[in-house]
């Protein structure tokens, strides 16, 4: 995939900590372990992307820490925010500027809040848009009737759904 960057969104400690437990976690941090090879491999920049807030999501605490399971490495971005939308107040459009990326590969938590906010600011933003449909979940009630509604949401607005069997990982 040329000029693309791999967008990790929210995958904090804390949110496999809560009493919802997070849907199909193990599968999720394989798949997404494989798209941070994949993109390794190719040369594709790698931005993980960190919710900040108070309490369990305060900056440097240990709910806001990366998921154990994930592999960063130097020379990885790191970027934080505040609301949904990961471009939203924060250098991320800027920096995927800088690098001639044309194209997001996003995953991640929660599929319905910060997924689904980030997939729809890339497309207004004009990045080409794939949401890796077996790389992110959620929490709660209803999981994958949930996952399926940002999945009709994204590609409704444009984006690209792809799952990992379909990038050959």
């Amino acid at each position: 995939m040329h000029n693309a960057a791999l967008l990790i969104i929210d995958v904090q400690a804390w949110l496999f900590e809560r009493q919802d437990p997070v849907y199909q976690e193990e599968t999720l941090i394989k798949n997404i372990n494989k798209l941070e090879k994949h993109a390794r491999k190719n040369y594709i920049p790698i931005v993980y992307v960190q919710h900040e807030s108070s309490g369990a999501l305060k900056k440097n605490s240990p709910g806001w820490q990366l998921h154990k399971g994930l592999k960063p490495k130097a020379g990885d971005v790191f970027i934080g925010k505040k609301k949904g939308n990961s471009f939203f107040e924060t250098p991320l459009h800027t920096l995927l500027q800088e690098k001639g990326v044309k194209t997001v590969l996003i995953c991640g938590l929660l599929s319905q809040c910060c997924v689904q906010r980030t997939s729809l600011g890339a497309l207004e933003l004009g990045y080409e848009t794939i949401l890796v449909t077996d790389a992110h979940s959620n929490s709660g009630t209803y999981p994958e009737k949930n996952i399926r509604k940002v999945h009709k949401t994204v590609e409704k607005a444009g984006g690209r759904l792809v799952s990992i069997k379909e990038l050959n990982l």
